[in-house]
């Protein structure tokens, strides 16, 4: 399970955030937010279940002293684009480990995605509760939201009971739930057919249900 988790910002979207991961259980949650009335009502609210602090998230100095870089998890959930992405920029400079970024719009993913923000997830498609789905899963690689029910991936086969199984017999081709679309194998792209073979070290292009996730990776890295 993750250990700790930052939110910056608690808007709407935050707080839906946060209180979903309160009522999964986690504890060790760290809000920030520069607003210190939003901010004292809402940990006051929350007493002894999360930690933060009130400061302005894109000076860098603040994130580096609070220990943000090293969280598990860092979720952005400010929809001021300009702060966003200073803040993005940062925690990159910091070597955070997993950023989450709130995106509002379509514009916003693209500048997101061309400074290096590989998990974005774009508001008019998504409710908070999904980033809880995501946070559990505690997946260890990148992946895009593609509306409520599905989302893309590359993972890399470490399972070697299905190193040379059929896409058809592990039931990732043109399965409701599941899709592989291609296959890297060393740089060569193997699109795909159901007879597709499966080899360790695969990268494997899926589609999937969010649902389907912890599946797809007991059954691909034998977890």
């Amino acid at each position: 399970m993750v250990k700790n988790i930052a939110v910056i910002g608690l808007g709407r979207f935050g707080q839906a955030v946060v209180n979903d991961l309160i009522h999964e259980g986690y504890k060790n949650i760290f809000v920030v937010d520069n607003n210190k009335n939003i901010f004292n009502d809402y940990v006051s609210a929350n007493e002894g279940i999360i930690t933060g602090k009130s400061f302005d998230a894109k000076q860098k100095k603040f994130l580096n002293d609070s220990g943000l870089n090293t969280m598990d998890i860092v979720v952005i959930a400010i929809s001021d684009l300009q702060s966003s992405i200073i803040i993005s920029l940062n925690l990159l400079d910091l070597k955070a480990k997993k950023i989450i970024v709130k995106a509002v719009n379509k514009n916003h993913k693209r500048i997101l995605e061309s400074i290096g923000i590989k998990e974005i997830i774009q508001t008019e498609l998504l409710a908070a509760k999904l980033i809880k789905k995501i946070i559990k899963i505690e997946t260890n690689f990148n992946f895009q939201i593609i509306d409520d029910e599905f989302i893309s991936f590359k993972i890399k086969i470490k399972n070697i009971n299905i190193d040379s199984k059929t896409l058809k017999d592990l039931n990732f081709f043109n399965s409701l739930n599941c899709h592989v679309s291609y296959i890297k194998r060393n740089k060569n792209i193997i699109i795909c057919s159901e007879d597709s073979e499966v080899k360790l070290n695969d990268e494997l292009y899926f589609i999937a249900k969010i649902d389907m996730l912890k599946n797809i990776i007991n059954k691909v890295q034998n977890n």
